[in-house]
């Protein structure tokens, strides 16, 4: 009989071990969701279109223009917000939140590809706007990523700084 309750002792002990296990795992797993970052891109986009600095009237851009222009793939992104100049600048505001971290490289490869082509484009057109391009903000932070022309990139970098300490 004492073989018999020394087997049901272990495997009490056993079973305690995985749900002491089990319940670290969750509680460190919620305790790193907690740390992630989660912004409003729609807040964001609107505060940097109200305080930023742009010559250009900013228009919303639908999340199909969008993904072609940049040659994404609407399964690599959660959401988007976007606004663009006429054309008449190179000015625009892009936020991404992709669905996981792994996309964000790839998404900011396809930003960076766009950006030179805008350039090649406008260096023959508007050449002044190749130095907006050239002084854009391009962030990335975690899932997100941010990409604002503007006339004024340092007052660009300073609304993202203050939006982002502020939630």
């Amino acid at each position: 009989m004492d073989g018999k309750m020394d087997k049901i002792v272990a495997i009490i002990l056993i079973i305690l071990v995985i749900m002491v296990g089990a319940m670290i795992y969750l509680v460190e797993s919620t305790s790193q969701e907690e740390e992630t970052t989660i912004i409003s891109i729609q807040d964001l986009a609107s505060k940097l279109k109200d305080e930023g600095e742009f010559d250009d009237l900013l228009e919303t851009t639908s999340k199909e223009i969008i993904l072609q222009e940049y040659e994404l793939e609407e399964n690599m992104i959660q959401d988007l917000v976007t606004y663009q100049g006429s054309g008449a600048s190179a000015e625009e505001i892009l936020i991404i939140e992709a669905k996981n971290s792994q996309n964000v490289s790839d998404i900011k490869t396809q930003i960076e590809k766009h950006l030179l082509e805008k350039e090649e484009a406008y260096a023959n057109y508007l050449p002044d706007e190749v130095k907006k391009i050239q002084d854009k903000v391009l962030k990335i932070d975690n899932n997100y990523v941010i990409l604002c022309i503007s006339k004024n990139s340092d007052k660009i970098k300073e609304i993202i700084k203050e939006y982002m300490q502020g939630r």
